[in-house]
C-alpha cells in the first residue's frame, strides 16, 4: 500500500507541480520566478525580463535548467513553446537555474541609465571622478564594446585619478591589451581574485611604486611588455604564474624582484629586466630552465647576482649582462649546460664563479678583460681571453706601430645614431 501511494504521489506531482526559478542578475543577485511544468520557454523567458525588471527581448537571455541531479539543459536552444515538464526538472527539489546573457544585460543596464557606446569613455570619467568606478568598469567590460579596454586608460587619463580598486569585479578574467596604459598619475591599483591573464602593455607607464598581484590566485600568463617604462619600485607575483611575456620590465624602476615564489615558472623570456634603471636585489625560482636573450642588458644592478639556487638551469642567453657596468659578481648553478658565448660582453663583472659549471663549453666563451673567472678543474678558457690576473701578454712592437702608422691619420666617419643603440653614445646615452 505504501508503495502504491507513493506512485500516486509522483504521478499527481508531475502533473502542475510549481518550481523554484532562480534568475541572476548583473550585479549577481538572485531573484526567484514563479514557473510550472506548464509554462513554456517563452513563458519563462517573459517572467524572468518581469522580475528583472530589464528592457531586454525575451529571446536575449542566456537560460540554462538544472534538475536535482545537476543535469543541464540550454534552454534558449529548445523550442520557445517546449514546455518545462518535458526537460525534467519537475518534482521536490527540482528548480530552474536561469542564467542571463551578462553582456545583453550590462548594456541593458547601461541603456537605462542613458549610456551607449559612443559615451561609454564620458560615462567612466564621470564614475572615477566621483567614485563608484568598479561597478561602472565592470560594466563597460562586460559590455563587450569595441574600445572598451583603452576606453578605461583614457577615462583614467582624463579623470587625472590616483586610485582603483578592481577587486569587486569578479568577472574580470582577462586585462585587456592597453587596458591603463595612458593613465600616468595612478599611484595605486588593485586586480580582481578572478583575474587569469594580462595581456601586453596593459598597464601604465605610471609612478605605482608596489603592484601586489599575490591577490590574484589564479593569474598564470602575463603578457610581454607588461610595465614598460613604469615606475613601478616593487613586483609581487602569485605562485600561479607559468608564462611571462618578453621584455617583462624593460626600463623599468624596480629595485626588488622576488620570485622564488613562482614554482610553476620555468622559462624567463629575452629582455626580461633590460635597461632596468635602480635594480637592488633579484632572486629567480628554482624551477626555472632558460633564461633568455638580453636578460639583464644595459640594467644599473644588481651587484651580486647568485643563481645557484637555480638548480634546474640549462640555458642562458647570449646578452646576458650585457653592458652591464654595475653588476660586479655573477655565480652560476652547477646544472648549467649552455650558455651564450657573448653572454658577457662589454659587462662590469669583476668574480665570475663557474666551478660548479663542468658542462659548458668554457673554450667557446669569452670573458671581460677585468674579471676574475674561477673555472671547473681541468676547463680550458677561449683562445686570445684575457690571461690571469698579474701575467701580461706578450706585444710585437714593430706590428703595433705599423698598425697605428696606417690607420692614426684616418678620420673616423661619422655615426649615425638609430635610437636603439646597445652601447650608449652622445646622442642616446640616457
Amino acid at each position: 500500500l505504501q508503495f502504491l501511494y507513493l506512485i500516486a504521489n509522483a504521478e499527481g506531482s508531475s502533473q502542475h507541480h510549481p518550481m523554484s526559478v532562480i534568475a541572476t542578475g548583473p550585479d549577481g543577485a538572485s531573484c526567484p520566478v514563479p514557473a510550472d511544468a506548464d509554462d513554456t520557454v517563452d513563458d519563462l523567458r517573459h517572467k524572468v525580463r518581469d522580475g528583472l525588471a530589464l528592457p531586454l527581448a525575451p529571446s536575449e537571455y542566456d537560460m540554462r535548467a538544472f534538475d536535482s541531479e545537476g543535469r543541464e539543459t540550454v534552454l534558449q536552444d529548445e523550442a520557445p513553446d517546449a514546455r518545462l515538464g518535458a526537460f525534467g526538472i519537475v518534482g521536490v527539489g527540482e528548480y530552474v537555474d536561469v542564467q542571463l546573457g551578462l553582456k545583453q544585460i550590462a548594456r541593458a543596464v547601461l541603456a537605462r541609465q542613458g549610456v551607449e557606446e559612443a559615451s561609454a569613455c564620458e560615462y567612466l570619467e564621470r564614475a572615477l571622478r566621483g567614485g563608484g568606478s568598479e561597478e561602472a568598469v565592470k560594466l563597460v567590460m562586460t559590455a563587450e564594446w569595441g574600445h572598451s579596454a583603452g576606453m578605461v586608460g583614457r577615462a583614467a587619463k582624463a579623470s587625472g585619478v590616483e586610485r582603483l580598486d578592481f577587486r569587486q569585479c569578479t568577472t574580470l578574467r582577462v586585462l585587456p591589451k592597453h587596458f591603463l596604459k595612458d593613465a600616468p598619475a595612478l599611484a595605486e591599483l588593485h586586480l580582481p581574485a578572478s583575474l587569469e591573464r594580462i595581456d601586453e602593455h596593459a598597464l601604465p607607464q605610471g609612478r605605482i611604486p608596489l603592484l601586489d598581484l599575490q591577490d590574484c590566485p589564479v593569474l598564470k600568463e602575463i603578457g610581454a611588455s607588461f610595465m614598460f617604462l613604469a615606475g613601478v619600485r616593487e613586483l609581487r607575483l602569485p605562485a600561479s604564474v607559468e608564462r611571462i611575456g618578453g621584455r617583462f620590465l624593460w626600463g623599468s624602476g624596480i629595485k626588488t624582484l622576488d620570485l622564488r615564489g613562482c614554482t610553476a615558472l620555468k622559462d624567463v623570456p629575452s629582455g626580461f629586466l633590460a635597461h632596468a634603471r635602480a635594480l637592488e636585489s633579484l632572486h629567480l625560482p628554482a624551477s626555472i630552465e632558460r633564461i633568455g636573450a638580453d636578460f639583464l642588458c644595459q640594467a644599473r644592478g644588481p651587484k651580486v647576482l647568485d643563481l645557484r639556487g637555480c638548480a634546474a638551469l640549462k640555458d642562458i642567453g647570449n646578452g646576458f649582462l650585457e653592458s652591464n657596468r654595475a653588476a660586479e659578481e655573477l655565480h652560476l648553478p652547477a646544472s648549467l649546460e649552455r650558455i651564450g658565448s657573448s653572454f658577457l660582453a662589454n659587462a662590469g663583472v669583476l668574480l665570475l664563479d663557474v666551478r660548479e659549471c663542468s658542462a659548458v663549453q668554457w673554450a667557446l666563451v669569452s670573458f671581460p678583460p677585468s674579471a676574475r673567472v674561477e673555472l671547473p678543474p681541468g676547463a680550458k678558457r677561449r683562445a686570445g681571453a684575457a690571461p690571469p690576473e698579474g701575467q701580461k701578454l706578450p706585444v710585437d712592437s714593430a706590428l703595433l706601430l705599423k698598425t697605428l702608422q696606417r690607420f692614426g691619420n684616418r678620420r673616423a666617419a661619422p655615426r649615425r645614431c638609430l635610437g636603439n643603440c646597445r652601447m650608449p653614445c652622445a646622442c642616446c646615452a640616457a
